[in-house]
């Protein structure tokens, strides 16, 4: 079973699709929509160990990347000594290292290594991504990746743009005003606004009120010190007089 997920790297140029494949049974909702037949045991299980994220062919979501983007895909192969894996990425290729760095589309994975490869996404479109052992793409180790266009991503932070926009002029439509997380009307705005501004001078009040308390509880503290300071040194001159 192949699993993927994406995270951010302390790289600010390139983003992570970590892709674990991992060889072990697979149960749950993706075995039933499988048609077993008369297929042997054999077969069964190879279709319970041939799976990304537990998904088989094109039902994982969220590979998607734009144009021009720096991708990193980190990938573990686990199982016996017949699961060997090579992945696969239609129309896109990756730089992996051994020793040098290498440019192609496919990576061998034998059960327990480990592989990290780095791809410029440079073709919109949605594209196959899948392990070459027929066998294995036969029972469902296939995906599909999708790149943006550079176009199509500004649509898309433009249509969220404007979804803001939109909800900011209906707020202001249907007048209101979001004011400390709450939906304020706008004839009720002056109103809140004097109620914050006088609570804002009865707190200065307090505050001034107290530290003229401290203060004055400092200076009384200072007197009395230095009245015994003075007694003191009027006791000892009357001792020495004696």
């Amino acid at each position: 079973m192949w699993k993927i997920d994406w995270k951010t790297t302390n790289r600010a140029d390139i983003r992570t699709f970590r892709k674990l494949l991992l060889l072990s049974e697979m149960v749950g909702a993706n075995l039933r929509t499988v048609s077993m037949g008369s297929q042997n045991k054999r077969d069964k299980t190879l279709y319970s160990l041939t799976a990304i994220n537990g998904k088989l062919y094109a039902n994982l979501k969220g590979l998607t990347m734009y144009q021009g983007e720096r991708v990193a895909w980190y990938m573990l192969a686990m199982g016996q000594d017949i699961d060997l894996h090579t992945v696969h990425f239609h129309a896109e290729s990756f730089l992996y290292r051994n020793g040098e760095s290498y440019r192609a589309d496919v990576v061998d994975l034998f059960p327990g290594t480990f592989e990290v490869v780095e791809m410029v996404a440079s073709n919109p479109g949605t594209w196959l991504l899948h392990c070459h052992v027929a066998d294995h793409v036969h029972a469902g180790m296939e995906t599909l990746f999708t790149v943006l266009s550079q176009r199509e991503h500004l649509s898309i932070i433009t249509t969220i743009t404007n979804e803001i926009g939109k909800a900011v002029s209906r707020d202001f439509r249907e007048d209101n005003v979001r004011m400390l997380g709450m939906q304020v009307p706008v004839k009720d705005i002056e109103m809140l606004a004097s109620v914050l501004i006088a609570t804002g001078v009865v707190l200065l009040l307090i505050v001034l009120v107290l530290g003229g308390v401290v203060w004055y509880q400092h200076r009384q503290k200072k007197l009395r010190r230095n009245r015994r300071s003075i007694l003191d040194d009027s006791f000892k001159l009357l001792s020495l007089k004696n």
